[in-house]
């Protein structure tokens, strides 16, 4: 029997210290600077300098010194899945390891230059590297031949996962260099900038995405022929960066560590020059005078919890993510218990003109958005606040969320939760929507939250109060999960030709043959299989879908238009209003690029071309 999953949503337009995990430092056993942390299989290994190679295998509890038999600084390391593995150094060094890291043997590189970045081609049986005065090295058959490649010192270099013979390699005076025959010929990439550039990975998210950073917080990102430069919120050099899932984290100078777009405290000035994320919460970064940090406390904010009264059994987060799992997988389970998918992530894209500048706000697998409320004066608070968290209740039970509703009128936290007065009890109560019901505050207002989804435009300032519920009879309503935004422009500005877009990325089992449609009588937006079989669901698979049952309203000052809605309990309506019908819906292909700046953001919400 094929089921219909539909999300109905009603979406209300209106006017009107963050949390921080815990870094544990770990015993390195040395004082050299440590230059590059990564993993292979379940080991861990840094390299730094003075030949300086640790490994672990109990997630960094104890850190084994190896004998590298090299003095030479190791700037980085890198080791495949089989244990074979190099590092490279000052003055031309490579060394290489075939078992693990437990010896290591010098190989002759044919240049004294120092080599910053290594990468091995995995399956291919190469590994590329570059240094300084444009050193470019390649391996092949187990021998290394150097060709130089300008006269900039190169920092970094990185290959296109599905086609290696595409590299990137940057570094000194903002030089960015292109190749797609494997290094027999580089174009130069106007970067619009003279700083140095750090590091760079061609892998930003999704094949073909190239991202970049650098001294004073140069942050780039190209995404096929366009360059945009991004506004980290920092002015400190950054030197490496690592990617989970879809989470992101960056490190650099002065204890400089960004994740997700948010600035995280480490309370050290030490220079940070490497970071890795093992895990949605676990993190470890190196750096000088033999640091190591660890964390499992990464994204102590936002949280999430499951609705899942009924069939489905779903993720929702209070930065406004939702079908995600925190820990970084698929979030929407369908029929609930069986293991089985139909949605990776969703969220919501806002985008409005604001004084002439064009302003987005985006949440896709990452969140522009953070816990908490702004204030008269546009200024946010709230997130890393415990009050400003997701609240769920079950009806009929007395939860510990139900017993702090955040409402002022009972007696807890201001954020304006729904209640109702129950005439038997003569008090005020929260309001049950459904089986389940959630609440929860979060807002777009904190700037630093703005730069990898958008492309870095200013907040707009909109604080969203969303409820979420669903219900576990009668059998109709199995297969449904409810959403309510009310939406508050928080700023003294108006927002003009204002959108707001539904982003989903479905996997409704085997992703590779998910279609799509639109019904505009319906207002719905779905998700299908393109046969009568999936890999995952089997016969007859399930399709999803979103459908708009409420919008905002304008005034038409016909008094034959009446629009009917509830408050609370209660049904009231407005004469010479109407909603506003469906606007346009974007479905991409996997072979198609997503919209990688502010200005496509906004284009694809109004149903434009990027």
């Amino acid at each position: 029997m094929k089921i219909l999953i539909v999300f109905l949503l009603v979406l209300i337009l209106s006017n009107h210290s963050i949390s921080q995990p815990v870094w544990n430092f770990q015993n390195s056993g040395t004082t050299s600077n440590l230059n590059r942390i990564i993993s292979s299989g379940q080991m861990l290994y840094i390299c730094g300098d003075n030949g300086t190679i640790l490994r672990s295998s109990n997630s960094g509890l104890i850190w084994e010194n190896m004998n590298s038999n090299t003095t030479s600084d190791l700037y980085s390391i890198e080791l495949a899945y089989n244990g074979t593995g190099y590092a490279v150094g000052s003055n031309g060094t490579i060394i290489r390891t075939a078992d693990g890291g437990n010896n290591w043997t010098s190989m002759t590189s044919n240049t004294t230059n120092s080599l910053k970045d290594i990468k091995i081609m995995y399956g291919l049986g190469r590994a590329i590297a570059v240094g300084e005065n444009g050193t470019f090295l390649k391996l092949e058959n187990n021998v290394w031949t150097i060709s130089q490649i300008g006269t900039l010192n190169l920092n970094s270099i990185s290959f296109n996962d599905i086609f290696p013979n595409r590299m990137t390699a940057v570094g000194g005076n903002g030089i960015i260099l292109k190749t797609t025959d494997s290094g027999l010929n580089w174009n130069r990439i106007n970067s619009n900038t003279s700083d140095n550039l750090n590091y760079v990975s061609t892998n930003w998210f999704s094949v073909g995405n190239t991202f970049i950073i650098g001294d004073n917080g140069t942050a780039i990102l190209i995404s096929g022929n366009v360059v945009n430069t991004i506004n980290l919120g920092t002015l400190n050099n950054l030197y490496h960066f690592t990617t989970y899932d879809r989470s992101s984290i960056l490190c650099g100078a002065n204890g400089t560590i960004i994740a997700n777009g948010r600035p995280i405290v480490t309370n050290i000035n030490t220079k940070l020059n490497s970071v890795i994320q093992l895990g949605i919460d676990n993190c470890f970064v190196t750096g000088n005078d033999g640091l190591i940090l660890y964390t499992n406390s990464l994204n102590v904010s936002p949280n999430g919890k499951l609705l899942n009264s009924n069939n489905i059994n779903t993720w929702f987060q209070n930065n406004g993510l939702f079908n995600h799992n925190p820990s970084g997988y698929s979030g929407l389970e369908w029929p609930k218990g069986e293991g089985k998918y139909a949605a990776y992530t969703s969220g919501t894209v806002i985008g409005a003109i604001v004084n002439g500048d064009t302003l987005v706000t985006v949440c896709k697998y990452g969140s522009e958005y953070l816990p908490g409320y702004t204030d008269n004066n546009g200024v946010p608070h709230g997130n890393g606040n415990a009050d400003y968290k997701l609240y769920k209740i079950t009806f009929n039970q007395n939860d510990s969320d139900r017993i702090t509703w955040p409402n002022i009128l009972l007696g807890n936290s201001d954020q304006g939760a729904p209640v109702y007065f129950d005439s038997l009890t003569m008090i005020l109560k929260p309001i049950d929507y459904g089986n389940q019901t959630m609440f929860y505050s979060y807002t777009d207002s904190y700037p630093e939250s703005h730069n990898q989804y958008s492309g870095g435009t200013a907040p707009l300032k909109a604080d969203i109060k969303q409820i979420n519920w669903s219900f576990n009879q009668p059998e109709e309503l199995k297969n449904i999960i409810y959403q309510e935004y009310r939406i508050i422009n928080r700023s003294n500005n108006v927002w003009t030709n204002a959108h707001l877009n539904l982003y989903s990325d479905h996997d409704l089992g085997d992703a590779s043959d998910d279609k799509g449609g639109v019904d505009t009588n319906y207002s719905l937006t779905y998700i299908y299989n393109a046969t009568n079989e999936d890999g995952v669901y089997g016969f007859a698979p399930p399709a999803i879908g979103f459908v708009v049952i409420r919008s905002p309203l304008v005034n038409t000052g016909n008094m034959n238009d009446t629009v009917f809605y509830c408050e609370g309990k209660r049904k009231k309506f407005k004469i010479g209003y109407k909603e506003i019908d469906l606007g346009s819906t974007i479905i991409v292909r996997e072979d198609f690029q997503e919209p990688a700046n502010y200005i496509a953001n906004y284009n694809a919400i109004r149903g434009l071309n990027n």
